[in-house]
């Protein structure tokens, strides 16, 4: 038996772009007609665009922004925590590298998602976050250790 309600959700080919009027531009993005004194220019190729593909563009730009302030944020932090952990206090350096570890673990996710697979410098992305996940592991596990063999030396006297 057929869903009825499932033929409405077919994947449908976009209407071609309508011929351009005199005295304007057919858009470089979607080809919909433009007026060239009012068109804006695509940050990409330089060219005039519609609005509704400078917003797509405005929209990939602050996807882009969102997923590497992620993952530099996550081994920004995770280097924070190092600091914290040995010369400040360790429980601060702990708090700091579960942050790290959280913030790591968000940028991968956001990059693994098929809207950010535009970001460029992916590699180095990934790389910063896979970084922030494991400096700040490390610093809870090096933590722990120091605590636990500070109480055992206490225990031996």
């Amino acid at each position: 038996m057929q869903d009825p309600y499932a033929k409405g959700f077919a994947p449908q080919q976009p209407a071609p772009p309508p011929q351009a009027p005199p005295g304007t531009a057919p858009c470089s993005s979607c080809g919909r007609p433009v007026n060239p004194a009012q068109a804006s220019l695509s940050t990409t190729t330089g060219l005039p665009i519609c609005p509704m593909c400078v917003a797509g563009e405005g929209l990939q730009a602050s996807q882009g922004r969102a997923v590497q302030s992620l993952a530099y944020g996550a081994f920004g932090t995770a280097s924070l925590a190092w600091v914290l952990n040995f010369v400040i206090c360790g429980v601060l350096g702990i708090v700091f590298g579960i942050i790290a570890i959280v913030t790591g673990a968000q940028a991968l996710n956001m990059l693994g998602k098929p809207d950010y697979q535009h970001v460029q410098n992916r590699g180095l992305l990934y790389a910063s976050a896979i970084g922030g996940i494991v400096g700040g592991a490390l610093v809870c596990v090096v933590y722990v250790l120091s605590v636990t063999l500070f109480a055992a030396s206490r225990l031996v006297r």
